[in-house]
């Protein structure tokens, strides 16, 4: 069963996938105002923005 934040993520576009297909494309993230992380299509992650911001910082 899915969570509430999985039936309301957003939908990838068709030019988010176009932009996925660049082979320098490493991780794709959809970014939201939730804590949880969650795949999605096409190999994108769902993030809160605290996490992604953790990760960057650790770059």
């Amino acid at each position: 069963m899915r969570s509430d934040l999985q039936r309301e993520a957003p939908t990838l576009c068709k030019g988010f996938d176009f932009a996925g297909a660049d082979p320098g494309i490493e991780q794709r993230w959809v970014v939201h105002p939730g804590a949880e992380r969650f795949p999605m299509h096409h190999g994108a992650q769902a993030i809160g923005l605290a996490d992604l911001m953790r990760l960057l910082a650790a770059v």
